[in-house]
């Protein structure tokens, strides 16, 4: 059995150090607290499925990984596309 691959940093620690690089960090636009959580955890991904034209999700839809964030406070969710996030991390 193929072993999970493994990040040499965690997806937290990831999002933390690019948010602020790139001037995406701050409180939350619906209710201003700065209280956010990464949601998932090791081992987790997060995915949006795309819908078809007709308005439906295929049996097998193509999704965009993201990594989210969740305001503690009012439950706003915040997301930010996981390919330009690792492609911080470079090769």
């Amino acid at each position: 059995m193929a072993e999970a691959k493994t990040d040499a940093r965690s997806d937290a620690e990831k999002i933390n150090a690019f948010l602020p690089k790139r001037g995406a960090q701050g409180p939350c636009p619906a209710c201003g607290q700065d209280a956010w959580t990464l949601v998932g955890g090791p081992g987790w991904s997060v995915t949006l499925p795309m819908i078809d034209g007709a308005g439906t999700i295929p049996p097998a839809p193509p999704h965009v990984p993201v990594y989210a964030l969740v305001c503690n406070n009012c439950g706003n969710l915040r997301l930010h596309a996981s390919r330009v996030v690792d492609a911080e991390e470079g090769p």
